[in-house]
């Protein structure tokens, strides 16, 4: 929808910018992001120099940001770097390529100012491709990819702030592709699913061996789904989930209304979400949501939450039409369900339309998700706050309705993000100094559009957009 007018800027007259730049020293990748004592917090790896790196906001919102702290700098340290909070103290594991060791380190305060002396956990790794923390019965746990025993296996700590760790790892699931020397389970997330530790995986799938089983470009893959045992995870059982997903599809878990679900492109290349039946996973659909179709290439960089009651997906989603006919933009996206269940969900809310990776995302207090990302081309590393989500229930929840543009102040063109319910009807105007209207536009729920400033004056505008759903009030300044 063109319009001639300048940005709409901001997220109602109080509300944090969407988008900050947090380190731009080569920097980013591998983020992990928590609440730390209240406060967002980034764990990361500095590319440059192959540290592991930490910052944390200054405020609730993730307005601003302290100064990067290197956590550990001895050999090439960083990758699959895994944040939690571990006994009131924020905590990190990492894999050391350097050493061959999965390594835990936890801070020396609440806050994360200050760190401990790295732990080496885990031994004689050739590759750990990824690693998920988790606090698992009071005690900080660790899922990974061990590429030289081709085993996803599980860690636990002796105690609960990870001073000591056992030395043998409870194997979880043994998934060897028999053509494959390589290919084994890979992407990993953990969390805590009805009191014990569950993880979603990646797997080959052994059984499909003619090349009409294959996809294009490698060995067919699954998704699987496997819980412990016991609260502890010393045992595990068998994986009770079991659905065909894209090549290097990454995939994500949580609890969503009671239930685990995990999010995963599928073999068509389509943004999947599925449910369980019950609340321990030990039975599933067999047909996920279909949030939309994904450019081949962009299958990684997935993350599920939940936010305000509802779950929220992110994915580096490319330009595609999906067969439902929802089109997603270049880049990273919000997506955000309409119900608690994730039964039906909104068009996507972009983050950035630049070359981007390695996003996680963390429920601030107010209730909007915060996704980190790594910006590629310039090797920075970003803060994006996305809209608060609708909750399902009524009330003054049910109004929201925010502004968002940038660059502002502005020189030339600006891109309009307007966040509102699924389907409300929205009326935009931009006044100048004088309160006259200079520009008008209607539009239907959450968006994004390019705006030319050409034909404007340099000053101050106010923008307004009303409707049923509420009423947003911004100011935006026109540079020349």
């Amino acid at each position: 929808m063109p319009l001639r007018a300048l940005c709409l800027a901001a997220v109602l007259a109080t509300a944090p910018p969407a988008q900050v730049l947090i380190d731009d020293a080569a920097t980013g990748a591998w983020t992990s992001t928590a609440l730390v004592d209240g406060v967002p917090a980034i764990a990361y790896l500095d590319v440059g120099n192959v540290d592991v790196r930490y910052v944390r906001a200054t405020d609730a919102e993730g307005t601003t940001w302290g100064t990067p702290v290197t956590v550990a700098s001895t050999g090439d340290v960083g990758t699959t770097t895994s944040l939690a909070v571990v006994g009131g103290r924020p905590a990190i594991a990492y894999w050391n390529r350097t050493d061959g060791t999965l390594d835990y380190v936890r801070a020396d305060d609440a806050t994360g100012a200050a760190w401990g002396t790295p732990v080496a956990i885990a031994s004689g790794l050739t590759n750990v491709p990824y690693a998920s923390l988790a606090v698992v019965d009071g005690r900080p746990a660790v899922a990974y990819v061990n590429m030289t025993t081709k085993k996803l296996e599980f860690l636990r700590a002796s105690d609960a702030t990870g001073a000591t760790w056992p030395t043998t790892p409870v194997p979880v699931v043994l998934q060897i592709h028999p053509t494959s020397s390589t290919s084994v389970d890979r992407f990993v997330e953990m969390t805590v699913v009805d009191g014990r530790p569950a993880i979603v995986y990646s797997t080959d799938v052994p059984e499909f061996t003619r090349r009409s089983d294959a996809h294009a470009g490698g060995n067919p893959v699954a998704q699987r789904y496997v819980r412990a045992s016991d609260a502890q995870g010393s045992a595990w059982g068998s994986p009770t989930l079991y659905v065909r997903s894209a090549i290097d599809s990454e995939n994500a878990l949580a609890v969503v209304d009671g239930r685990p679900a995990i999010l995963y492109v599928d073999a068509d290349n389509t943004l999947s979400f599925l449910r369980a039946d019950d609340a321990s996973g030990s039975a599933w659909p067999a047909d996920p949501v279909h949030l939309g179709r994904v450019d081949a290439g962009r299958r990684r960089f997935l993350n599920l939450t939940v936010a305000n009651g509802v779950p929220v997906a992110s994915a580096d989603m490319g330009t595609s039409n999906s067969g439902s006919g929802r089109l997603f933009d270049p880049g990273m996206a919000f997506v955000v369900s309409r119900t608690s269940a994730g039964e039906a969900w909104n068009e996507p809310e972009t983050v950035t339309t630049d070359d981007a990776a390695y996003q996680d995302v963390v429920v601030l207090a107010s209730g909007a998700p915060l996704m980190s990302y790594y910006a590629v081309g310039p090797q920075d590393l970003y803060a994006y706050t996305g809209t608060k989500p609708v909750g399902t229930g009524a009330g003054p929840e049910a109004g929201v309705v925010a502004l968002t543009a940038f660059p502002n102040p502005t020189t030339g063109p600006v891109r309009l993000r307007l966040a509102a319910p699924f389907g409300a009807r929205l009326r935009v105007t931009v006044h100048d100094a004088l309160g006259r209207q200079v520009a008008a536009a209607e539009h239907v729920g959450a968006g994004e559009v390019r705006i030319e400033t050409a034909g404007l004056a340099a000053g101050a505008y106010l923008v307004r957009a009303v409707g049923e759903a509420g009423v947003a009030v911004t100011r935006v300044v026109v540079s020349r």
